[in-house]
């Protein structure tokens, strides 16, 4: 099995994607052929907070990803919210009537009749060196189907064939373990894709989770551990994403990088009351364009508030969202937002910039 260790997410893609073709095999899939690794791979990330994935070729959604992670922590699995972020999101991958089958956040918050989140926050807190301490994704009623019984069953009852739910969950459980003074975390999935799942999105997510958890429980952010058992990349999507190289836009110039990471563009702080954390993410999901509330929270009306509100401006001008990124606090998620937005702006537009910038 192959380690791939790293600073943060940028240092892993780029190595990822230098280790895969190295060791990929060719293979079909349901979504078309893939490059995969024989074995599984663990990704090791030493600083889980810096989260943001800043490689332009890759380039990542930062409006959905940062969104997507607090519309999990609420417990959501409708994709109401994710369509004002991605338009298609609903159409692609949730149930008729709009629903998400395996969405991540509703498994963690209410699947089982119970809130995991809240169980293993009671465990930590009170056994730090607690070794039972499991969050499930994975529901082997509802996901694992033997779909020759059922396609019988429902063909003698009513003449269709057995289809699967649209969205399974990748990722299937995680082992949160306290180190010292820190929260490590597993992560386990049945089947990564490293361009749009494991570097893209996951690292979001869990991550975000990994914050909350540590903040609730009384310790700080340690390592993340990301057991691949199926590393693959889509043949189509290599080719539509070239691997990031040293001295590219990778590493931007204006700022230049240390270790994979923008000087002077931190992580802020996501969690800085973790008993009405959980609670705040419900509501801001509820309403999420409203500057007005103030949670205790501050990263939810000082960050989140205004990366919905500059997405939602984008979709008529995109011009005017770049002047509003100004109002997000966080730096990193501001950056991430204009340069995302700067990306898809005429090329006239970047011209008069760069000729600025000289």
């Amino acid at each position: 099995m192959i380690t791939i260790r790293g600073r943060n997410v940028n240092e892993i893609y780029r190595k990822a994607r230098e280790i895969l073709p190295t060791i990929g095999v060719r293979q079909s899939s349901r979504a078309g052929t893939v490059l995969a690794a024989p074995h599984p791979v663990m990704s090791v990330y030493e600083r889980p907070c810096e989260r943001v994935l800043w490689d332009a070729s890759r380039d990542a959604n930062p409006f959905f990803h940062l969104c997507e992670s607090l519309w999990m922590l609420a417990g959501r699995d409708d994709s109401q919210l994710l369509n004002e972020f991605v338009q298609d999101f609903g159409e692609r991958f949730a149930e008729s009537g709009g629903r998400i089958h395996g969405a991540y956040g509703a498994r963690w918050r209410r699947h089982w009749d119970g809130d995991q989140l809240s169980a293993i926050v009671a465990r930590l807190r009170r056994d730090p060196l607690d070794r039972r301490c499991v969050i499930s994704m994975w529901d082997p009623t509802m996901d694992l189907v033997n779909p020759d019984e059922v396609s019988h069953d429902l063909h003698q009852e009513l003449d269709v064939v057995f289809q699967e739910p649209r969205d399974l969950p990748c990722n299937t459980h995680l082992y949160p373990r306290v180190v010292g003074n820190q929260l490590d975390l597993t992560v386990l999935c049945r089947s990564n894709d490293i361009i749009w799942g494991a570097y893209g999105a996951n690292a979001v997510h869990f991550s975000v989770l990994q914050e909350y958890l540590a903040a609730a429980i009384g310790v700080t952010v340690g390592t993340m551990y990301q057991l691949s058992n199926n590393w693959h990349a889509y043949e189509s999507a290599l080719a539509r994403h070239p691997a990031p190289q040293r001295g590219t836009d990778f590493y931007d110039h204006h700022l230049g990088y240390v270790g994979d990471a923008p000087i002077g563009v931190s992580p802020s702080p996501l969690v800085t009351n973790p008993e009405t954390f959980l609670a705040e993410c419900v509501a801001w999901c509820q309403d999420p364009l409203n500057e007005y509330p103030r949670y205790t929270n501050k990263f939810l009306h000082e960050t989140a508030t205004y990366v919905a509100r500059v997405n939602q401006i984008r979709k008529t001008n995109k011009r005017l969202a770049l002047g509003h990124c100004d109002a997000i606090k966080a730096p990193d998620w501001r950056l991430a937002c204009r340069r995302w937005l700067e990306r898809r702006l005429e090329p006239s537009w970047r011209e008069e910039r760069d000729g600025r910038d000289k």
